[in-house]
């Protein structure tokens, strides 16, 4: 993933402007100045900035009001305050409204490149998340459509909105192929105007679309200079299209149409792995023809249902997998926590005797539970010392976070529950809700006792990783206040039948 950022510097010092640009001038980025706050708003309106650098101490609009009318008109705007001495307090009191960060002048080169690197990585962490929050979403509903109907129409509406959503895309066309003429025509458009679906038609072999489906191989298309473009001839150029993924479909091993998903707001590029769960819905909407045009049996039907839903399966569990990946790559110190926690909540779930499915369940709990840590910043989550008051807030509001982030997919509408519940205490002193007893979800429960265990064993910045038999007694100490005592009792089983395994292997390799 790619991101052409456009970044506002606001300062009435024309010296430090020029500075500022003539630094960057040979980074990948769209470069914007003003010299108040007015013309910053202006600028801010005229088009969407990613960054803004912002001065506290100008004339007319001082930095705080320029920084909260900014936000007013982009909230997703990162803003961070450059401060002289004298004027800290301001600054922050502006990261107490949301900036990004504060920086003392005069500004190093070294840390204003850091910083936009710094928030880049954040903006990026932040996409994929998204991202693959929607990909879950869109996993579920396709399949449910493909389990409900077998209408060409109704199945494709339903995927080309939820690719269009999926891919953060801004249009979507699914051209189908006019055999009469040869021709590439819209079938459903997705953010295209009415005049455009009724009128383009598209000869095989002519601009981007006519190329893909001749040569059956997909494309994608970043920038909008494919006119200089040997492959393709006849182009259309559209300037306000950023990037677009084409992907040819056949039915009965023949051409059949192209998907088109394009991006002309959002200045993130597709990449392959865009490109390959385009490709998995074009596939489905091939084989959503070819079953709407002759379907033989229902035993055909459902081989072809099982199939796919075993791809999509499969597609579901390795996008929680990357989310968890997503996580751990939030703290270094904490890599491998997930994993850990999700092993010993569902060893737990099966001393309890949990249904199949609801040991998978757990297992996602597992890797997920510590998803809000991605809203903390990284200098609270990697600091070596310990925490200031302020600091331990914002570290207890990963819960909540993190529920509020779950609870937007539709199949996790329990686990969000248990997210925000997995650091309520038995004996109710416990956050966010200060929930008692059998107050709190019983598998918060056992997430609460498998995240502690893993947490007091693992190295953190601030502490070296304590000893198993320590950890222990430290699970057995915090029955019955901290955590539930037969959650504990399980929990001390599965600990039981771990050291077991270990001897027995040990034993195994002695001569």
């Amino acid at each position: 993933m790619e991101l052409l950022l456009n970044i506002l510097f606001v300062d009435d010092d024309t010296d430090i402007i020029e500075l500022y640009h003539m630094a960057l001038q040979n980074e990948s980025i769209n470069i914007y100045t003003a010299s108040n706050g007015f013309d910053a708003c202006k600028t801010a309106e005229g088009c969407k900035i990613d960054i803004a650098f912002l001065d506290l101490m100008m004339p007319g609009l001082d930095g705080i009001e320029t920084f909260s009318r900014l936000k007013a008109i982009d909230p997703d705007m990162d803003v961070v305050m450059l401060t002289a001495y004298g004027s800290i307090e301001s600054a922050v009191e502006a990261m107490r409204k949301g900036a990004y960060d504060y920086l003392h002048k005069p500004l190093e080169i070294d840390k204003l490149k850091t910083t936009i690197r710094n928030i880049i990585q954040k903006r990026q962490l932040s996409f994929n998340l998204d991202k693959k929050i929607a990909e879950l979403s869109a996993i579920h509903e396709a399949t449910r459509i493909l389990s409900s109907t077998t209408d060409f129409d109704d199945l494709a509406l339903v995927i080309m909105g939820t690719i269009v959503r999926v891919m953060h895309a801004d249009e979507g066309m699914l051209m189908l192929l006019d055999k009469a003429t040869d021709e590439l025509y819209i079938k459903i458009g997705k953010g295209i105007s009415e005049e455009i679906v009724s009128q383009q038609r598209i000869k095989r072999g002519e601009d981007v679309s006519g190329w893909v489906l001749e040569q059956n191989e997909p494309a994608i298309i970043a920038g909008n200079n494919i006119t200089a473009d040997p492959r393709f001839i006849k182009v259309t150029k559209h300037p306000e299209v950023i990037s677009s993924i084409y992907v040819p479909f056949q039915v009965r091993d023949e051409a059949a149409g192209v998907l088109v998903i394009n991006r002309t707001k959002s200045r993130i590029i597709f990449n392959m792995d865009d490109l390959i769960l385009t490709s998995i819905f074009a596939t489905e909407i091939g084989s959503a023809i070819e079953r709407s045009s002759t379907y033989a049996t229902l035993e055909e039907k459902m081989v072809e249902l099982i199939d796919l839903n075993t791809k999509l399966k499969e597609l579901f569990l390795n996008t929680v997998k990357a989310l968890s990946s997503a996580i751990d790559a939030k703290d270094p110190y904490t890599m491998g926590h997930s994993s850990q926690v999700q092993r010993h909540v569902i060893a737990i779930a099966s001393e309890m005797n949990f249904p199949s499915d609801e040991k998978n369940l757990m297992g996602i709990i597992g890797l997920l539970h510590d998803i809000g840590k991605i809203g903390i910043k990284d200098g609270v989550l990697t600091k070596p010392g310990v925490l200031e008051q302020d600091e331990w807030e914002q570290i207890k509001k990963h819960p909540s976070i993190g529920s509020e982030i779950i609870k937007h997919i539709d199949m996790f509408e329990d686990v969000s529950e248990i997210i925000l519940c997995h650091h309520e205490r038995y004996d109710g002193k416990g956050y966010p809700c200060g929930l008692k007893g059998e107050q709190i979800p019983l598998k918060s429960r056992i997430l609460s006792v498998a995240d502690a265990f893993d947490a007091m064993v693992s190295k953190r910045p601030y502490r070296d990783s304590m000893p198993r038999e320590k950890a222990i007694m430290e699970i057995k100490s915090g029955s019955g206040t901290q955590f539930d005592p037969n959650i504990v009792a399980f929990f001390l089983r599965v600990l039981e039948k771990e050291d077991m395994a270990i001897k027995a292997i040990e034993n195994m390799d002695m001569p």
